[in-house]
């Protein structure tokens, strides 16, 4: 082989892997504009959703009872801040989606987590911001009330888990039910049971943290890992994949090597790279996840 041919092909194999290199930072870099974008969209809407509330719970103070009265909306109209007929009509459709959403719960057991014991009436109303006329934006509604009632749970996990440690050490005890012993007040087992313990990724004094065990719904569901000092990492909708952050890497590489110089797509453009396949229900159920968090409100 010729010194030029070697010449070449060192600067061909330099070229490739500095084009690895660049389309792994720039797939990061549209992961992380992509959350920022859904962050600033869940802020508006929560915004939006904040002033409705306050109006819907001065009309009707009693709303915390929403079990009792939303079981007989009432007929004539209740009386608004603005007492605007459109406004009216907004809050009388915002509790009857209230009231779909529980009935759907009561009517599908397989629904619920145990921890939705906890909810509040405004964590009703968070879910219920959006119209539910869609498949996808009826499981995003039931997968925010579990998150919802998720988050009610945690900072009674934390306190038990910082007990633990503070007793037992950094040792992944075999049942979570180990930490029974160690939450202010009594809990329901259940709830517990809903939870496995992981170690942390990072050295330091809190090396424990706990996440779901399993989904009710794998891709409209957010797997959020936290530790017990409240912080949480993890989360997105493909957090329940096994191995994910390192199957993706490794589906990058692949990528890249087939299409060099080609930008690296999103999920569904990158599967046919992933090894083992990605389940095509799951892509499929991404994208649409993917719609409907990005569909003007």
């Amino acid at each position: 082989m010729t010194r030029s041919r070697r010449h070449q092909i060192l600067v061909l194999g330099l070229i490739l892997a500095v084009s690895v290199g660049l389309y792994e930072a720039r797939t990061a870099f549209n992961q992380r504009e992509q959350q920022t974008s859904l962050r600033e969209a869940a802020t508006s809407r929560s915004a939006e959703a904040a002033t409705l509330r306050h109006e819907i719970e001065t009309a009707q103070r009693d709303l915390t009872a929403a079990e009792r009265q939303l079981a007989a909306l009432p007929r004539a109209p209740v009386p608004t801040a603005d007492g605007g007929p459109a406004r009216q009509a907004e809050m009388q459709a915002w509790l009857a989606r209230v009231k779909r959403l529980k009935q759907i719960f009561a009517n599908q057991p397989s629904q619920r987590i145990p921890e939705m014991q906890l909810l509040e009436e405004s964590d009703w109303l968070t879910a219920t911001d959006h119209p539910l006329e869609t498949e996808p934006q009826l499981r995003i509604a039931l997968a925010q009330v579990r998150e919802a009632a998720r988050v009610r749970f945690r900072p009674k996990m934390g306190v038990a888990l910082s007990r633990y440690e503070a007793a037992v050490g950094h040792q992944i005890p075999a049942s979570i039910l180990a930490l029974a012993p160690y939450f202010e007040g009594p809990v329901d087992q259940a709830m517990i049971e809903q939870y496995e313990l992981v170690k942390r990724d990072s050295v330091g004094p809190l090396q424990l943290a706990f996440r779901p065990r399993a989904p009710i719904d794998e891709i409209y569901e957010y797997r959020a890992t936290w530790n017990n000092n409240g912080g949480t990492s993890g989360g997105n909708p493909v957090g329940w994949i096994p191995d994910y952050p390192e199957r993706e890497k490794n589906a990058i590489r692949a990528f890249t090597l087939a299409n060099p110089l080609t930008p690296t797509p999103g999920l569904p453009g990158l599967a046919p790279y992933f090894d083992p396949p990605l389940p095509a229900a799951l892509i499929e159920g991404y994208e649409a996840f993917i719609r409907e968090a990005f569909r003007p409100r």
